[in-house]
């Protein structure tokens, strides 16, 4: 009976040696995967995982600082591609930016360090075109969901804005003022992953205080001053409920997005209601044989 435990002591000790040595292979594999090391005279410490030998123009870089992960970022013959990845001191994600060809292009979004989204912004060819703030657990529990032009001159132009209902006095059209909208919104609705060339649903949620008539609703490509250059979508409705769904085939992969307006008559708004939103697309790869 002696000799059995001893034999069972000495078993688990060879079975816990084993699992530190295990862990040890693990962690040096882990950390002789990255090709580069550079290390620079802040502290910063950045590593590359490179695509062919020591060629840091095409390779992932994480930075460190103090161990801690402080950024990831992809390169594409030395330039920016794909998500730029921001993080805070706990490992939560702090900012996610969209690149192509080193120039932010499409959804930015921004995390408070609890991992609550409060913040995305569109950027189209580096420029910062629309922002939309999200204020989440606030004293007067008032949510509000702003979607911002910014123009020219650096001045914030309203576009849109949920509030709660305040009041009980009905909305009517006569009552609608810029600032005193109790909704006026589009959530664009669409999965965060799509396949390249698969026909997918977007669907529209509306959010606006009165019955829309003859609305006008377009999507597709935009320069940096908001107007379009390539329509991929374009209807005009008699009048528009509270949602609107329309087909869409992605035609190029990795991070893309949807950009519209929502056009109603002037006698309700004098601006467009914009909507974004960004998702991946991914390539289909034939099952292998």
């Amino acid at each position: 009976m002696e000799l059995d435990n001893i034999n069972l002591i000495l078993y688990n000790k060879m079975k816990y040696f084993e699992l530190v040595f295990s862990l040890i292979i693990i962690l040096s594999s882990c950390e002789n995967r990255f090709d580069v090391k550079i290390k620079h005279s802040d502290g910063t410490i950045c590593k590359f995982i490179c695509k062919n030998d020591k060629d840091t123009l095409n390779s992932t870089r994480y930075c460190y600082y103090n161990s801690l992960l402080t950024s990831k970022t992809t390169f594409v013959n030395g330039k920016r591609e794909g998500s730029v990845i921001d993080y805070y001191p706990n490992g939560n994600i702090h900012i996610i930016t969209n690149y192509r060809n080193n120039r932010a292009q499409g959804v930015n979004k921004v995390f408070n360090e609890q991992g609550e989204l409060i913040r995305r912004s569109f950027y189209i060819n580096n420029k910062q075109v629309l922002f939309e703030s999200i204020m989440v657990n606030t004293d007067d529990s008032i949510k509000r969901k702003k979607i911002v032009i910014l123009r020219k001159n650096r001045e914030a132009k309203w576009a849109g804005e949920l509030y709660t209902n305040l009041d009980d006095e009905p909305v009517t059209v006569a009552s609608l003022n810029i600032g005193d909208y109790q909704g006026m919104y589009v959530d664009v609705i669409v999965d965060d992953t799509l396949q390249l060339g698969k026909e997918a649903t977007v669907k529209l949620k509306i959010t606006f205080p009165v019955t829309i008539p003859e609305p006008e609703i377009l999507t597709g490509e935009f320069d940096r001053s908001l107007t379009c250059i390539d329509t991929l979508l374009y209807v005009k409705l008699d009048s528009l409920g509270r949602d609107y769904a329309f087909s869409y085939i992605p035609k190029r992969p990795g991070n893309n997005y949807i950009l519209g307006e929502l056009i109603v008559p002037d006698n309700l708004l004098k601006d467009k209601v914009y909507f974004f939103r960004g998702f991946y697309v991914k390539e289909n790869h034939p099952a292998s044989e």
